[in-house]
This record gives structure tokens, C-alpha cells and sequence, in this order.
């Protein structure tokens, strides 16, 4: 019925569902039009005076005027410099580049693969952070260290250490401990033990069943790790029961040929909390497996477990900022440059900080751990040149990138992704989007349901 495709214009969208809706980020609205409105859009004829008339009786800007926007960052270098080491909550240690597995869609698989040695984290490197971040929080109520890897259970002795020497020496709030894992470690007493006895908070890669988890998550000698990893769980569930339902989250990594529903049906099973992950194609997988590669289902309202649809209900917290056109809004448009940072960026080292086997502090354990995105380390500390020029960085790619974009008020790209092609996150949000306003804007419970969702 419709063929009109250029869908995406000046900061706006249409959605084609219950209604035709066209959605304008600048103003974070949307309004119901017709088939009339669409027309004028696909003619390009901005000028004609019912199509002005239709806008001013609608609340709608007029797209035939661009607007002077202007990317920048919402932070000036004066209140960076200002809360640059005063408001890190979170200190996550990767202790060891090695792995135990050989998952083809892991971001360190050229890393794994390449001549360059893979190190552990020494003790040396390890306290200097430690040291450096408790100097910093202990005016914090609670205080978070994460430890990852590869797998972080191979340099588990490492981990001990840290621990208690943050237990004997930390003098601000309660520290809490996580760590990510693919599981094939806790076959070991010892390390179950302490870790219960700590009162770890533990994620546990899991794809789903057989079939889907051994697919992608191989090791060395491309033998599955479903089997085994599935024997060390239920040997923490017997052993540890109240720390297996309290403790342990799943983890599950959504790329094809998986299916949302047999990932989800599988994983309520285990009664246990778990999220699913979009898969990031890293240039390995993008030339070995991408031709193959068949994208992941969208989400339908019906057939999936309260878990997951709690976790889509949290996606769509986000679209509670989108109001319905009113009269006040019709006039409201932009005067002057009008200044805006899209995605979710950010700002390095508010509030976490990720430190590598070398000692190289980055903003997240996501990130590329490049030159550009390596921010201090654990002798010299912060540096504020660094974190500048990583934010400026992402107002230059994005100022390119993100003009123009329709997205810009909903987007989630960040550091880690600003340079990366983001038709799938576009695709994602349109989906929500579209679900959101066919089937919860207007459906009290639905909308208290998406408020009553914790962040």
C-alpha cells in the first residue's frame, strides 16, 4: 500500500503500524498523520500552502527548514578537570588475556590468534589500581571491582590476593565483588568455595542449549563447551543452592542462527535472572562466518518468558520521554544554534574505570583497548588531555555520522561504537519504537508496567 521509502528526513521518521506515525527527534514527538501528510513527504513539497496549514494544525515542524543543530559536549573542560577522580564507583581488573575457549565472535579473537603473548595480570600492576581507586572512594557507601579476562578464573590465585588485601585495607563502604566467566573453572572446589565465601556476584556465559551454545563457543581444539560447562552449574546448584538462586546471572550472546524465543524459553528454565546480548561482529567473524549470518528476530509482543519481556519493558522505558503533540508545541521551534550530544556517551571515568594486564586504564572493559581510548594508567593516573580528546573525538564522528539522523534523541551508541555502522541499533530502536506506540502509549497498564521496571 505505501511505497513511499524515504522514510527518514531532517531529523524525522514515519512509522507505518496501528496508525502512520511520524516521529520528530528535535522536538522528541510524534503525531498521527494521514495519508495526505505522506504524499507531501514523498513529493518533497514543503512549500505548497495546505501542506503548511496541515503542519500548523498538527503541531509539526516544518522539515523544509533545516535547523542550524550543533553537536557538543553537554561537559566543559573546567567541570571534567573538576570531577575527574572524585566519582568512580566501579574498578574492573582484567587479570589475564588468556582464555580457556576460542568463541569465534569474541572481541580478542585476533588478540588470541595473533603472535603476541598473552599476559597475566601481575600483583604489582594489580595493587597500584587498587591502590589508586580506594584512595578515591572512601567517602562511597558502596564500592564495586569486577575482575575479567579473558577468562578471569585462569589467574584465579591473582584474584584471591586483590580481594584480601581490599578486605584488610579498604576503609570506606562495603566492597562487592562480580566477576564474568565461561564457567569451565568452577569444576574446582577451591575456587566455588571462595567465591561463596565472598559473596561473589557471578556471570556465567551461556548461549543457550546445546545446539546454539556450540555453535559459537569452542575451544582451542573446536570441541564444544556446553556439556561442561552445564556439569559445573549443577554442581555450584547443589552444593551452593541459596548462592546458585542469589548469586549467578546468565549471560547469553543473541547471533544467528539463534532464536530469541528457544534462548528465552531455555533460560526461564533455569529460574535464574540472565540478559541477552547483541552480538558485535568483529572483523574475524564479519570474513569467516558473516555470509552465513542471518540476523536475529525482532521482538514480538507474544510467547516470551515475564523475564524477558521485563527486560524489553526496561528498553522501552526510554520512549516515556516522547510527548503527543500540543497546541503550547507548535511554536516551539529551534532559535539560534541548538546544541546536542546524540548517543550515550560517557564521560570517561565518571564513574567506572577498567584497567588492562599492563596497567592501562580505559573507560570501560567494552572498549578497544587502543591508544586513542587509553585514558591513564596506574602510574601516572588519569589524564585529562586523554579524556578530552576521547570526547572530542566522539562530538567529530558524530557530528558527520549522526547528522541528519533520526535518532539522534534515542540513540545509544557510545565510545565503544560511534565509529561503527549503526544500521542495526537504528533497526532495533524503530522496532521498539513502533511497538511502543501501537501498543503502549495508550494502554495504562503497559506504561505502569514500563515505569515500575527497575534500572
Amino acid at each position: 500500500m505505501h511505497n513511499y521509502t524515504n522514510t527518514e528526513n531532517n531529523y524525522t521518521k514515519v512509522l507505518f503500524g496501528k496508525n502512520i506515525y511520524f516521529y520528530d527527534a528535535l522536538l522528541n514527538e510524534y503525531t498521527i498523520v494521514d495519508e495526505y501528510f505522506i504524499d507531501k513527504l514523498k513529493k518533497q513539497d514543503f512549500n505548497d500552502v495546505e501542506y503548511k496549514q496541515y503542519i500548523y494544525k498538527h503541531g509539526i515542524r516544518d522539515i523544509g527548514v533545516i535547523p542550524p543543530l550543533c553537536f557538543v559536549s553537554p561537559y566543559t573542560e573546567e567541570i571534567i578537570n573538576q570531577r575527574l577522580n572524585q566519582n568512580i564507583t566501579k574498578l574492573a581488573l582484567s587479570v589475564t588475556e588468556k582464555c580457556s575457549l576460542d568463541c569465534s565472535y569474541c572481541i580478542y579473537h585476533d588478540k588470541h590468534h595473533s603472535n603476541k603473548k598473552q599476559q597475566d595480570m601481575t600483583w604489582t600492576t594489580a595493587k597500584k589500581a587498587i591502590d589508586w581507586f580506594c584512595n578515591l572512594s572512601t567517602t562511597r557507601n558502596k564500592v564495586f571491582f569486577a575482575f575479567y579476562g579473558g577468562e578471569c578464573l585462569l589467574n584465579f590465585e591473582l584474584i584471591v590476593r586483590c580481594v584480601d588485601y581490599i578486605d584488610k585495607t579498604y576503609v570506606g563502604g562495603v566492597p562487592s565483588y562480580t566477576l564474568t566467566t565461561n564457567g569451565l573453572k568452577l569444576d574446582d572446589d577451591r575456587i566455588i568455595d571462595f567465591l561463596v565465601k565472598k559473596d561473589f556476584f557471578i556471570t556465567i556465559s551461556l548461549d543457550g542449549p546445546k545446539c546454539i551454545h556450540d555453535k559459537y563457543r569452542i575451544d582451542y581444539k573446536n570441541n564444544g563447551s556446553y556439556d561442561r560447562l552445564i556439569e559445573n552449574i549443577k554442581k555450584v546448584r547443589e552444593k551452593y543452592p541459596d548462592f546458585y538462586r542469589n548469586n549467578i546471572t546468565f549471560n547469553a550472546v543473541i547471533a544467528s542462527p539463534s532464536k530469541l524465543k528457544v534462548v528465552d524459553d531455555f533460560l526461564y528454565k533455569t529460574k535464574l535472572q540472565y540478559s541477552m546480548s547483541n552480538l558485535s561482529i568483529t572483523k574475524y567473524f564479519h570474513d569467516n562466518y558473516y555470509n552465513d549470518y542471518e540476523g536475529v528476530d525482532s521482538f514480538s509482543e507474544f510467547g516470551y518468558s515475564d523475564t524477558f519481556y521485563k527486560k524489553r519493558l526496561y528498553e522501552l522505558k526510554k520512549f516515556r520521554k516522547i510527548k503527543k503533540n500540543c497546541d503550547e508545541n507548535i511554536h516551539k521551534y529551534y532559535q539560534g544554534n541548538y546544541k546536542s550530544l546524540p548517543g550515550g556517551p560517557c564521560i570517561p571515568s565518571f564513574s567506572r574505570l577498567f584497567v588492562n594486564c599492563r596497567g592501562e586504564m580505559f573507560p570501560c572493559e567494552k572498549i578497544e583497548e587502543t591508544q586513542w581510548s587509553c585514558i591513564g594508567d596506574v602510574d601516572d593516573g588519569l589524564n585529562l588531555g586523554r579524556v578530552i580528546d576521547m570526547i572530542n573525538r566522539y562530538v567529530n564522528i558524530a557530528s558527520t555520522k549522526c547528522n541528519n539522523c533520526w535518532c539522534i534523541s534515542l540513540c545509544n551508541s557510545c565510545h565503544v561504537n560511534i565509529d561503527e555502522n549503526c544500521s542495526h541499533i537504528r533497526e532495533q530502536i524503530e522496532d521498539d519504537l513502533l511497538y511502543y506506540l501501537d501498543h503502549a502509549i495508550d494502554d495504562v497498564l503497559k506504561l505502569r508496567l514500563i515505569d515500575g521496571v527497575d534500572s
